[in-house]
């Protein structure tokens, strides 16, 4: 009715009329509209053109929601690829979930035992002394002959660190730890008595005398200080 040709815009000042449309439907209207009625119309806020194309109803999103990007406030926390370094990064606590509750309390080790550096002596056995300690000469300790399964007994209380037969040289041997400083080591045994780790007063049987490891029935002693070797007979006194 108007002749108004393509893109049907209307500018201001412009004309138009209306024909009655019948409908079925109630339209709400602030005025009647007669037909062939001219209808003048009001200028837009700022002269902007009216479009009279209606704007086409918003349509649906066709992203599946799996592809939805999320906007962290770190985006390289965001890109970071899972590798083992990052695995194995320590994660921070959010302050957020901090408690007031105090930490559990470590439980005190027991102190350690200080052992005097002296050394109650005693002989750790009966019989003929054979080879006396000489250094130079690479005789480390003491040999004292004997009979097969003599009683060996423990020179000073202490502790059993070693007892087995892996050393080359001296045979089936127990080796006993009396302080810091001190060690006492037991040669050629026939029979073992004691375990690593037991506790053993002075005078206490660790052993019986044999011949392991050489070729006579004996028990070489030894006595090392700070590890190094030194004379038994000077602690033991005469037998």
């Amino acid at each position: 009715a108007n002749d108004i040709k393509e893109p049907y815009a209307i500018k201001v000042g412009d004309k138009i009329k209306f024909d009655q449309v019948k409908t079925n439907n109630p339209v709400a209207t602030s005025n009647e509209v007669k037909k062939n009625e001219e209808v003048v119309t009001t200028p837009l806020k700022n002269n902007e053109e009216a479009i009279s194309n209606a704007e086409a109803p918003a349509q649906p999103q066709t992203k599946p929601a799996t592809n939805a990007i999320v906007h962290l406030n770190n985006p390289k926390a965001y890109r970071e690829a899972y590798t083992d370094e990052a695995f194995n990064r320590k994660v921070a606590t959010p302050q957020s979930q901090t408690t007031n509750n105090p930490p559990p309390a470590t439980p005190k080790e027991a102190a350690p035992i200080v052992l005097e550096d002296k050394v109650d002596w005693q002989w750790p056995t009966k019989g003929k002394l054979e080879n006396l300690f000489n250094e130079a000469q690479g005789q480390k300790g003491i040999d004292i002959l004997g009979s097969l399964g003599q009683e060996i007994k423990a020179a000073g209380p202490g502790k059993v660190i070693y007892s087995g037969e892996d050393l080359k040289g001296y045979g089936k041997l127990v080796i006993i730890k009396h302080n810091n400083s001190y060690l006492s080591v037991y040669a050629h045994n026939k029979e073992l008595l004691v375990k690593e780790g037991q506790v053993i007063t002075k005078g206490q049987k660790i052993a019986t005398m044999g011949d392991s490891g050489t070729d006579k029935v004996k028990l070489h002693f030894e006595i090392r200080k700070q590890g190094q070797s030194v004379d038994p007979t000077s602690f033991l006194g005469q037998p």
